[in-house]
């Protein structure tokens, strides 16, 4: 019994050992296998197939054993099977069919071990026997007649080293693809060519559960410079479109550290993640969640600035991207149905990198760190961003409307930014741009963002689009007071600023407005006003003093009720502005008519005297 034990024991011992001679990196058949040299290729597969055939047909393997590095062997067998010599073709063929069957054996052996343990346990443990089954017994060899009846040998090596696939597990797999890659970068023209098959087949039918995608890409990316072959090339890529189905994510994150500076192969591998539809929305989408993080320059205290860097760098990857992938026709019906997301992530990136005030030539101290942080560029690269948008999207009116009248300069500074938007936003409105619906859909948003720069880009254009016609397909106008009420509120001064132009826009403007909705809002007007009686004024000094104007108008207005309300609302004003003579003005509102008294409240308006704030009490 012992002997038999011994023996049993050996032979596995012998089948481990023989398939770690083709297996193990480094040493035995493995530099030969991978030799440039078609005659130590011939030999070396010849022998490898040799062993494998004998291990195959004695059934020596320990299913207990567990063989880490078999995708490897699979990955250099799959390339030798389109070796130019046709003897090392079929002996690779061969070497990868036996090799198919061992496995199948060996998962069927562990199977089995796992049933039968228990059982032996406890036969062991009643009759201190020791532990022996018929798996320690040589297996049934197969003869020619069984070889030429399996179908396995009946196939072709595509076929063969894909059915191989399908038994090994995700570590081995793993190593049978980073074989391939590996490959990629081969001075061989058929093992170029070979690899690229073998990866695109491994990752068509196992990429959606592969774990170690960030690594794999950027050693694509390494190898893809040397590969020459268009054939290979494409199929290289195609993998990778392959791949973002499952980890579009970590892909883009992945390029974007490799995009500073983008040179034309990390392009083409951009161009990939694109190349099917629904991919390019989550691309452009996942750079678009890049631009969220906008950290503020580091301060002095700060001794840990190294993450911020990261963080600007990504910043200025993702920024260059979203231009860059404007004119790829892979991503040009992403970049048109994202256009409202798109055009306002731009102009909030324009505003974030004009708050930095970022001097124009950096100082020696910092001249250390030019690459960490943005400079005038990243505005530059939003700004052209910006105007590739509107060229590429079809909608060159507008560009054309700021072009000629050199308006893009005002995007430049943070002072003039503001006319900048409103310029923008007004050339939409008089272009009848299709896409004002959909940006005042995205915007609506972002008047709640915490973010200030948001809410300022977005109340900029709001107060433009509301003498837009199509206003009302998606805010009717009581929704509009209200958001421009609510930002009277806000904590930014500017915001509310602009929430009050806005207002005065939206209720004195048009005339073609129902009455009931022209009362009600000068009302709402007035009461504003008034709230704002005790505060300091401020920027909100001058909106006011704009709406007296069309409040004058509306003293003559045909419904009373409108009327009524211009001259409450009036008096109201002229109380926040502290007016002199405001008895005087109050008699006139209320009960004088005529002449005499519109040529007095136009004397209050046009003449600095009557309209000087008074120091001390009201009337």
């Amino acid at each position: 019994m012992a002997r038999l034990q011994r023996r049993a024991s050996q032979r596995r011992q012998g089948g481990t050992w023989g398939l770690r001679v083709v297996q193990e990196p480094g040493g035995h058949l493995y530099i030969w296998l991978a030799s440039e040299k078609a005659h130590e290729r011939q030999r070396a597969v010849h022998s490898c197939m040799i062993l494998l055939k004998f291990l195959n047909h004695n059934g020596y393997l320990d299913p207990k054993e567990d063989f880490k590095r078999i995708g490897q062997l699979v990955g250099i067998l799959g390339m030798l099977c389109q070796d130019p010599d046709r003897a090392t073709q079929r002996c690779s063929l061969e070497g990868a069919s036996h090799l198919y069957q061992l496995l199948m054996c060996h998962k069927r052996e562990a199977l089995q071990a796992e049933s039968q343990a228990p059982k032996e346990l406890s036969q062991a443990h009643s009759d201190g026997a020791p532990l022996w089954n018929s798996r320690d017994q040589k297996a049934t060899p197969l003869g020619p007649q069984e070889m030429a009846k399996n179908h396995i040998f009946q196939l072709c090596s595509f076929q063969v080293i894909k059915d191989i696939m399908q038994q090994l597990t995700l570590a081995e797999l793993s190593d049978l693809i980073w074989t391939a890659i590996d490959g990629l970068g081969s001075t061989s023209p058929f093992r170029v060519q070979a690899a690229s098959e073998m990866l695109l087949t491994a990752v068509q039918e196992h990429g959606a559960k592969l774990e170690i995608v960030s690594s794999m890409a950027q050693a694509i990316r390494l190898r893809l410079c040397s590969v020459h072959i268009p054939q290979a090339k494409e199929k290289t890529l195609h993998a990778i479109t392959l791949l973002a189905r499952s980890h579009t994510c970590e892909l883009v994150a992945t390029f974007l550290n490799i995009s500073i500076p983008l040179d034309s192969h990390t392009f083409q591998l951009w161009r990939a993640l694109g190349a099917e539809q629904p991919t390019s929305h989550l691309v452009l989408t996942t750079l678009l969640a890049c631009l969220q993080e906008r950290p503020l320059p580091t301060g002095a205290s700060d001794s840990s600035p190294c993450p911020k860097e990261k963080t600007y760098l990504r910043l200025l990857a993702a920024m260059n991207m979203l231009h860059e992938l404007q004119f790829a026709r892979e991503f040009k019906q992403a970049v048109q149905e994202g256009y409202p997301k798109l055009f306002l992530a731009l102009l909030t990136q324009m505003h974030y990198v004009l708050e930095l005030n970022l001097p124009s030539e950096p100082q020696p101290k910092q001249q250390a760190q030019e690459a960490a942080v943005p400079s005038p560029q990243s505005c530059s690269t939003s700004l052209e961003a910006l105007k590739s948008l509107l060229s590429t999207t079809g909608h060159w009116h507008d560009f054309a409307h700021l072009e000629l009248q050199g308006s893009w300069e005002l995007f430049t500074t943070i002072h003039t930014y503001p006319k900048g938007v409103g310029l923008l936003a007004r050339a939409m409105v008089q272009n009848h741009c299709r896409q004002i619906p959909a940006v005042l859909r995205q915007l609506l948003p972002s008047l709640q963002s915490p973010q200030e720069r948001e809410r300022k880009v977005a109340i900029l254009i709001l107060t433009k689009f509301l003498y837009s016609p199509v206003l009302l397909e998606v805010l009717p106008k009581q929704a509009a007071l209200t958001v421009l009420a609510q930002g009277l509120h806000d904590p930014s001064p500017e915001v509310r600023v602009l929430s009050l132009q806005g207002l005065s826009n939206i209720l004195f403007h048009p005339d073609k407005e129902r009455d009931g909705i022209r009362a009600a809002a000068m009302a709402l007007f007035g009461d504003l006003v008034a709230a704002m009686a005790d505060r300091e004024l401020s920027g909100l000094r001058t909106q006011v003093h704009q709406s007296m104007v069309p409040l004058l108008l509306h003293l003559k207005d045909q419904c009373p009720a409108v009327a009524t309300q211009a001259k409450f609302t009036f008096y109201r004003c002229a109380v926040l502005l502290r007016w002199r003579l405001l008895h005087t003005l109050f008699c006139t509102l209320a009960w004088e008519r005529g002449l005499s008294a519109r040529h007095f409240l136009w004397t209050c308006l046009a003449t600095p005297s009557a309209t000087t704030p008074r120091p001390c009490s009201r009337c």
